[in-house]
């Protein structure tokens, strides 16, 4: 297997970098798909769509709906080896 040092690549290529972001959409349930927006890459420009994980919904106790992501809630995006822009974690604007 080879090692990710080994794997050629150019450090200057934005695509294999870690970007903070926001959703740019509601998730209306835990199976969307969700685009999101890189500021400090192109504010007027989403990617996706990205595939994300439901948080347990700590206000509704076991059992309660879970909490999704909504319209401007940050995240951390990365991009894979193909450009795809991938949802590694989000949360909502009051830090839950």
């Amino acid at each position: 297997m080879a090692e990710l040092r080994d794997i050629p690549h150019d450090h200057d290529d934005d695509r294999y970098q870690v970007w903070t972001g926001y959703i740019a959409e509601d998730a209306s349930h835990p199976n969307d798909l969700i685009h999101v927006v890189i500021p400090d890459y192109d504010p007027d420009q989403t990617h996706g769509p990205c595939t994300f994980s439901p948080r347990p919904s700590w206000n509704g106790g076991a059992g309660g709906p879970p909490l999704l992501p909504n319209y401007k809630d940050p995240c951390i995006v990365a991009f894979d080896q193909d450009g795809n822009a991938q949802l590694v974690d989000w949360w909502t604007e009051d830090g839950t």
